[in-house]
């Protein structure tokens, strides 16, 4: 933000101070205009002055400077003296200036002089002299003015620059103090998502600033009182899971325990068959205690373990523990690629222990389950994904997915052994190492899904 209002007032300014600039050069042009043609008409009435009672040839001894042009002339027209040209014969009556000056109404004109070949400003009155009444013209020519102007030019472009090195600098300070309070709000919103709230001093010199960061000083200590409270809430669910599913492992041990006893000394099959189905739902009870008791202890864990993980040799690993189970189901489990990445080992088999159970679980008899490590050409990133040609998710239900206890098809959770909470443990690991999760399904083709972790 901060940026956007520099180069916005950086446009601005710069804008402002061309204009002025072009401004100033035509305000300048037209002055020394204004100045030569006051000058002119100065001039004529000292020449004109001058000559009265004098002829036209006495009067070319008066001394005219190189860059004033002087003209006599009579009333016919006929140019009697002319201080740049020796030709003075050709009639003069057309040139406005003379003509306005015998009309009696003398006027400055700006022209070309097809005589001289340049541009002039000419101004012309009439006079008694001894040859009768004359017009005595004067012209200075327009470069004169023109150039005086372009000297003034490079003046005027180091005065603009000067202008826009010093508009960069103010403007540096003063956006850097617009935006200080926002900076400061901000860093305040994250100290309060990490739960070290500081309030923000009001000590900005605008009154309306002032009590704005005040507002927010009250809104984020109300926030921070709730996130706190809910925190506390969260801590203490999840003791509470932990807690109780500790507690209940015990019973169920000794459930399990005393339930192969029996199966083992019965000689009905009635029995056994029960016994067999008891050991099934105790153990599927015994990996929901042991999947809560994973996702509590994620749930208040804030140290990731930071550490180089060869990513592929724990998908080979976990390629290898499930093979019984892969085989039971008739699905392929395939592994490639190569790569590392920053994160847990025992985290990192976890992820991809659920994922790929996940993958065989739900996949079709005969099924295909494709484990793939890639490292990306920079060598930022390594990212781990799971594919498989099983029942696949609907759309509806892909956005819940990795909330816990969240089944697709219960039923066929239950059959199969699921306990819902695998991708939830997936989702919690990966927030942990801020590795990004990204799920791409197709009923009936099948479920991808790809986990990208740090690579260094």
């Amino acid at each position: 933000m901060k940026k956007k209002i520099l180069i916005f007032n950086l446009i601005l300014i710069t804008v402002a101070l061309c204009v002025v600039f072009v401004a100033g050069i035509s305000v300048n042009r037209n002055s020394h205009y204004e100045e030569a043609e006051q000058q002119v008409v100065t001039l004529t009435k000292v020449y004109a002055s001058a000559y009265k009672g004098l002829t036209a040839e006495s009067g070319t001894n008066i001394g005219v400077p190189d860059d004033v042009r002087l003209t006599i002339i009579d009333v016919g027209g006929k140019v009697l003296f002319d201080s740049d040209k020796d030709n003075i014969g050709d009639s003069h009556l057309s040139r406005p200036e003379v003509a306005a000056a015998f009309g009696g109404n003398p006027q400055v004109e700006v022209r070309y002089s097809s005589t001289l070949g340049k541009d002039m400003i000419y101004y012309a009155e009439t006079t008694e002299t001894a040859d009768g009444v004359v017009c005595v013209r004067v012209a200075i020519p327009v470069d004169t003015v023109e150039g005086y102007v372009a000297k003034t030019v490079p003046t005027l472009v180091w005065i603009l620059l000067a202008a826009l090195l010093v508009s960069y600098v103010a403007s540096i300070f003063i956006t850097g103090g617009l935006v200080r309070p926002i900076r400061d709000v901000k860093d305040m919103l994250v100290a309060v998502n990490n739960g070290d709230y500081a309030e923000i001093p009001t000590k900005y010199g605008d009154a309306e600033i002032d009590e704005l960061v005040k507002q927010i000083n009250v809104v984020s200590g109300t926030l921070q009182s709730n996130i706190n409270s809910v925190r506390d809430a969260e801590h203490t669910r999840s003791e509470f899971f932990a807690n109780a599913s500790h507690e209940l492992k015990t019973p169920l041990t000794a459930v399990k325990g005393f339930n192969d006893v029996v199966a083992m000394t019965t000689d009905q099959d009635s029995v056994r068959q029960l016994s067999q189905k008891i050991d099934r739902e105790a153990m599927r009870l015994t990996n929901l205690i042991d999947d809560m008791l994973a996702l509590s202890r994620l749930e208040v864990s804030t140290d990731p373990v930071r550490e180089q993980t060869d990513l592929a040799e724990v998908c080979r690993d976990v390629q290898s523990s499930l093979s019984q189970f892969a085989a039971e189901r008739n699905v392929t489990v395939t592994v490639s690629g190569e790569g590392s990445a920053i994160v847990g080992g025992e985290h990192a088999r976890t992820i991809v222990k659920n994922l790929v159970e996940n993958a065989i679980r739900y996949n079709k008899d005969g099924g295909n389950v494709r484990v793939e490590v890639v490292q990306s050409d920079d060598g930022e990133k390594t990212s781990v994904t799971v594919a498989d040609t099983g029942i696949g998710i609907s759309e509806e239900h892909q956005a819940h997915v990795f909330e816990r206890f969240y089944r697709v098809n219960a039923s066929r959770s239950r059959e199969t052994g699921g306990t819902g909470l695998g991708l939830a443990i997936v989702k919690h690991i990966a927030s942990l190492y801020g590795a990004d999760i990204e799920l791409k399904s197709h009923l009936g083709i099948g479920t991808t899904i790809k986990v990208t972790f740090a690579a260094k």
